[in-house]
Protein backbone atom coordinates (compact mmCIF):
# COMPACT_ATOMS: atom_id res chain seq x y z
CA UNK A 1 0.00 0.00 0.00
CA UNK A 2 1.58 3.22 -0.95
CA UNK A 3 2.26 5.65 2.20
CA UNK A 4 0.06 7.89 0.86
CA UNK A 5 -3.16 6.07 1.04
CA UNK A 6 -2.05 4.88 4.86
CA UNK A 7 -2.08 8.59 5.63
CA UNK A 8 -5.43 8.46 4.41
CA UNK A 9 -6.75 5.47 5.82
CA UNK A 10 -5.20 6.89 9.35
CA UNK A 11 -7.22 10.25 9.20
CA UNK A 12 -10.25 8.72 8.43
CA UNK A 13 -10.05 5.92 11.22
CA UNK A 14 -9.05 9.12 13.73
CA UNK A 15 -11.99 11.36 12.29
CA UNK A 16 -14.20 8.35 13.16
CA UNK A 17 -12.83 7.94 16.68
CA UNK A 18 -12.41 10.95 17.60
CA UNK A 19 -16.10 12.72 15.86
CA UNK A 20 -17.94 10.09 15.33
CA UNK A 21 -17.53 7.25 18.07
CA UNK A 22 -18.37 9.10 20.95
CA UNK A 23 -21.28 10.74 18.83
CA UNK A 24 -22.79 7.33 18.43
CA UNK A 25 -21.89 6.23 21.88
CA UNK A 26 -23.85 9.02 23.37
CA UNK A 27 -26.54 9.42 21.12
CA UNK A 28 -26.99 5.35 21.96
CA UNK A 29 -26.69 5.78 26.02
CA UNK A 30 -29.44 8.74 25.49
CA UNK A 31 -32.16 6.47 23.90
CA UNK A 32 -31.15 3.76 26.40
CA UNK A 33 -31.96 6.22 29.24
CA UNK A 34 -34.84 7.79 27.73
CA UNK A 35 -36.07 4.64 26.76
CA UNK A 36 -35.89 3.40 30.54
CA UNK A 37 -37.33 6.55 31.99
CA UNK A 38 -40.85 6.09 29.54
CA UNK A 39 -41.78 3.13 30.87
CA UNK A 40 -42.73 6.06 33.99
CA UNK A 41 -44.87 8.21 31.57
CA UNK A 42 -47.96 6.62 32.77
CA UNK A 43 -51.12 8.07 33.89
CA UNK A 44 -50.89 9.35 37.48
CA UNK A 45 -47.50 9.94 37.46
CA UNK A 46 -47.43 13.44 35.79
CA UNK A 47 -46.27 15.78 39.27
CA UNK A 48 -46.28 18.97 36.49
CA UNK A 49 -45.53 20.04 32.80
CA UNK A 50 -43.30 23.41 32.27
CA UNK A 51 -44.13 24.87 29.13
CA UNK A 52 -41.44 27.45 27.94
CA UNK A 53 -39.98 28.67 24.18
CA UNK A 54 -37.09 26.45 24.55
CA UNK A 55 -35.53 23.85 27.25
CA UNK A 56 -32.92 26.84 28.07
CA UNK A 57 -35.32 29.20 28.39
CA UNK A 58 -37.79 30.67 31.42
CA UNK A 59 -41.31 28.73 32.04
CA UNK A 60 -43.88 30.96 30.55
CA UNK A 61 -46.95 28.16 32.01
CA UNK A 62 -46.89 25.25 34.01
CA UNK A 63 -49.82 22.51 35.30
CA UNK A 64 -49.94 20.85 37.99
CA UNK A 65 -53.64 20.08 38.43
CA UNK A 66 -53.40 16.09 38.57
CA UNK A 67 -57.09 15.76 36.31
CA UNK A 68 -55.53 18.75 33.57
CA UNK A 69 -52.03 16.65 33.47
CA UNK A 70 -53.80 13.30 33.16
CA UNK A 71 -55.50 15.25 30.47
CA UNK A 72 -52.41 15.47 29.13
CA UNK A 73 -51.34 12.26 29.39
CA UNK A 74 -54.20 10.55 27.61
CA UNK A 75 -53.75 13.49 24.39
CA UNK A 76 -50.36 12.60 23.89
CA UNK A 77 -51.03 9.09 24.18
CA UNK A 78 -53.68 9.83 21.20
CA UNK A 79 -50.73 9.91 18.52
CA UNK A 80 -50.99 9.61 15.16
CA UNK A 81 -47.38 8.63 13.10
CA UNK A 82 -45.71 11.80 11.87
CA UNK A 83 -42.85 12.08 9.66
CA UNK A 84 -41.78 15.51 9.09
CA UNK A 85 -41.04 16.99 5.62
CA UNK A 86 -39.71 20.25 5.21
CA UNK A 87 -42.63 21.86 8.12
CA UNK A 88 -43.28 25.56 8.39
CA UNK A 89 -44.65 25.57 12.40
CA UNK A 90 -45.74 28.87 13.04
CA UNK A 91 -45.37 28.33 16.47
CA UNK A 92 -42.71 26.06 18.23
CA UNK A 93 -42.71 25.22 22.58
CA UNK A 94 -41.04 23.34 24.41
CA UNK A 95 -42.90 20.80 27.32
CA UNK A 96 -40.87 19.46 30.01
CA UNK A 97 -42.99 16.98 31.80
CA UNK A 98 -41.95 16.04 35.72
CA UNK A 99 -42.97 12.57 36.72
CA UNK A 100 -43.25 11.59 40.25
CA UNK A 101 -40.91 8.94 39.63
CA UNK A 102 -38.28 8.83 36.95
CA UNK A 103 -36.62 11.98 35.21
CA UNK A 104 -38.46 14.25 33.10
CA UNK A 105 -39.69 13.37 29.69
CA UNK A 106 -38.95 16.44 27.31
CA UNK A 107 -41.31 17.16 24.11
CA UNK A 108 -41.21 19.52 21.35
CA UNK A 109 -44.74 21.06 19.91
CA UNK A 110 -45.24 22.82 17.45
CA UNK A 111 -48.46 23.79 15.36
CA UNK A 112 -48.97 24.94 11.98
CA UNK A 113 -50.75 27.41 10.42
CA UNK A 114 -54.45 25.92 9.23
CA UNK A 115 -53.71 22.46 10.79
CA UNK A 116 -55.57 21.25 13.87
CA UNK A 117 -52.59 18.94 15.35
CA UNK A 118 -49.94 19.21 17.44
CA UNK A 119 -47.07 18.36 15.80
CA UNK A 120 -44.39 16.65 17.75
CA UNK A 121 -40.78 15.86 18.68
CA UNK A 122 -39.50 13.30 22.01
CA UNK A 123 -36.45 15.02 23.07
CA UNK A 124 -33.50 14.58 25.31
CA UNK A 125 -32.30 18.19 25.91
CA UNK A 126 -28.73 18.47 28.05
CA UNK A 127 -27.65 22.39 27.24
CA UNK A 128 -26.41 22.68 24.26
CA UNK A 129 -27.36 19.08 22.81
CA UNK A 130 -30.51 18.30 22.20
CA UNK A 131 -31.24 14.18 20.89
CA UNK A 132 -34.53 13.47 19.15
CA UNK A 133 -36.04 10.12 19.70
CA UNK A 134 -39.15 10.30 17.68
CA UNK A 135 -42.01 12.41 15.83
CA UNK A 136 -45.89 11.77 15.83
CA UNK A 137 -49.23 14.04 15.86
CA UNK A 138 -51.98 14.79 18.27
CA UNK A 139 -55.16 16.56 17.26
CA UNK A 140 -56.10 15.96 20.94
CA UNK A 141 -53.15 17.34 22.56
CA UNK A 142 -53.46 20.38 19.92
CA UNK A 143 -57.35 20.61 21.69
CA UNK A 144 -55.51 20.54 25.02
CA UNK A 145 -53.56 23.23 23.80
CA UNK A 146 -56.20 25.36 22.68
CA UNK A 147 -58.27 24.70 25.58
CA UNK A 148 -55.72 25.33 28.26
CA UNK A 149 -54.94 28.56 26.02
CA UNK A 150 -50.60 27.49 25.79
CA UNK A 151 -50.86 28.91 22.41
CA UNK A 152 -51.57 32.38 23.34
CA UNK A 153 -49.25 32.33 26.44
CA UNK A 154 -46.31 31.36 24.11
CA UNK A 155 -47.52 33.84 21.85
CA UNK A 156 -47.93 36.78 24.52
CA UNK A 157 -43.97 35.58 25.48
CA UNK A 158 -42.68 36.43 21.87
CA UNK A 159 -43.57 39.81 22.21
Amino acid sequence: MKKHNIVVLALVAIIFVVVFLPTLLSWISARKDFDNNFTHFTKGNISSIDVSQDFRSPTIFTVTDKSNCDAFFDAIKRQEPYTPNHPKYNQKMSFSITLRKGDPIQIIVSTMEGRDFAYCDYVRSTGTHTSYFGTFKSKELYRWLINNKVTEQVAASDR
